[in-house]
């Protein structure tokens, strides 16, 4: 057993380990897609409200919309890339040329997310 929890307890005797396993991927990969629309819509949400600021802009609402950005790019690539993943692990469907350059592409939006989460709080500590 990997876990210790009250359902993995109750579920590996009558079914296996690799049901268990499948059932967990199958319910994560339906929440996301379902809560996608409604994440996007946020982070869309948060550029325009941002860019239609008509006052003086602090540069915490810089920050704040790059970050939303860096969101949107994760919800449109790590998620999308990322059942890709999970439902065909060894057969990569899109090329050589996605397999190069669109393949890092969910890291390079969760460094740029990190870094703008870090600044954003430097920002804040330094006032």
């Amino acid at each position: 057993m990997h876990e210790s929890g009250a359902l993995s307890k109750h579920v590996e005797p009558f079914f296996g380990e690799r049901f268990r396993d499948a059932c967990r991927g199958d319910l994560w990969t339906t929440f996301r897609g379902a809560n996608r629309p409604v994440w996007s819509y946020g982070n869309v949400l948060v550029v325009i409200v941002i860019s239609k600021l008509r006052k003086k802009k602090q540069p915490t609402d810089f920050y704040v919309q790059k970050l939303a950005i860096a969101d949107l790019g994760i919800l449109t690539f790590a998620f999308s890339l990322g059942v890709i993943k999970e439902k065909a692990p060894f057969n990569w469907v899109f090329g050589e040329f996605a397999c190069r350059y669109l393949y890092a592409a969910p890291e390079m939006f969760h460094g740029a997310s990190v870094w703008f989460i870090a600044i954003i709080a430097m920002e804040r500590y330094s006032k």
